[in-house]
């Protein structure tokens, strides 16, 4: 199954001599761009650590073992990600169910469509309770597994109370035991932390290889697998996303922004805005910036290559931008790039209302005055 990672041929290298040498670290952090296979490859590499197949390369996906990864109910799988405040319990019950149906949503959507990005109702991260239940749990010794692995997805969520609470698993794990951090951001843990790990950095995704995976897996056409794979700087899932037919929020928004500014409406924008006081995280800006980018681009395509549209229910909202300014093409190929710089400071701690007032203040500038 290793071979379904694409573009990270050097840390599956990696992995698979660790095991092969029987040199597994007792702590990885796999660091990297967002959508890129960093959770992907810790679940694979548990599953090879515990694969019971002896004739197929490991993991295979098919023994008894794999499969229950694969479900994430392995007993001696755990799996930590960031979540609302959710009163865990030493034994890993829920005190405050209020959240109980997003959280098992969460993990639908992680096993079914990982691609999608899931958004909470509130603020989330990875808790000191989660970490207690952990620590439990590590307590009871293993019960069939040949490592027991445990996986801290988006490991920089944590709180300095909690990460030094974790820093007692890290300095004295249990025998067999591999302890897995993913982060975008590598800068954020404890300076404690980063030493007891092995680090592991995964590179952004060549673009022919999104390209590929689009077009022979998700069946994409070759001229929006080209697009999609140029818009997301590397970021597969991103990619994935942005192909999927289903509605978003983030796509619903970049629609009626894009719609807005080729109606001038700039009082229904202001109102528009209120939707970005709260629950609008970094990954949520990046999605919409990308809606953003690939909507404009069917804007500059119409004028000269109508057949390359990606999306051409909206060729009637996309001929306004013409009737605006004739030169909207021209415009718009000046404006894109400045959409990544936007991107890029989406991945910050900039208000997501800056972002978008910057956006739309950028293009109405320049099409309605020239």
């Amino acid at each position: 199954m290793f071979k379904k990672i694409k573009g990270q041929d050097r840390v599956i290298e990696m992995l698979e001599k660790a095991i092969e040498g029987r040199r597994v670290a007792q702590a990885y952090l796999f660091s990297g761009p967002k959508g890129v296979g960093k959770f992907t490859t810790a679940l694979y590499f548990a599953m090879a650590l515990n694969c019971r197949n002896e004739k197929k390369r490991r993991p295979c996906g098919e023994c008894a073992s794999c499969k229950k990864f694969l479900h994430f109910n392995h007993l001696d799988f755990s799996y930590l990600f960031p979540i609302p405040n959710m009163e865990l319990k030493d034994d890993g019950t829920v005190g405050n169910p209020k959240f109980l149906k997003e959280y098992e949503a969460y993990l639908t959507n992680k096993k079914e469509t990982p691609w999608k990005e899931f958004f909470f109702t509130t603020n989330s991260e990875i808790r000191r309770d989660s970490i207690r239940v952990l620590q439990n749990r590590l307590g009871m010794g293993t019960h069939e597994a040949i490592y027991r692995v445990c996986i801290l997805e988006d490991a920089d969520s944590m709180n300095n109370n909690t990460a030094n609470a974790f820093l007692k698993t890290l300095e004295e794990p249990p025998a067999n035991t591999v302890i897995i951090l993913t982060t975008t951001q590598p800068e954020r843990l404890l300076p404690t932390i980063l030493s007891r790990c092995q680090e592991i950095h995964f590179h952004p995704i060549n673009k022919s290889i999104i390209q590929e995976i689009l077009q022979t897996e998700f069946m994409a056409d070759a001229n929006l697998a080209s697009s999609l794979a140029k818009l997301v700087n590397g970021n597969l899932e991103l990619a994935i996303s942005l192909l999927d037919k289903s509605d978003s929020e983030a796509r619903e928004l970049a629609f009626k922004i894009v719609e807005l500014i080729g109606l001038e409406k700039e009082e229904e924008f202001l109102n528009l805005l209120g939707t970005f006081k709260t629950g609008r995280n970094s990954a949520f800006m990046v999605e919409l910036i990308a809606n953003l980018s690939l909507l404009l681009s069917d804007v500059i395509m119409l004028k000269n290559h109508p057949e390359e549209v990606v999306i051409p229910a909206n060729e009637e909202i996309y001929q306004k931008y013409y009737m605006i300014n004739p030169s909207a093409d021209d415009i718009l190929i000046d404006v894109l790039p400045q959409l990544e710089s936007m991107n890029q400071q989406a991945r910050g701690k900039v208000n997501p209302q800056l972002i978008v007032i910057e956006i739309y203040n950028r293009i109405t500038r320049r099409l309605y005055q020239g």
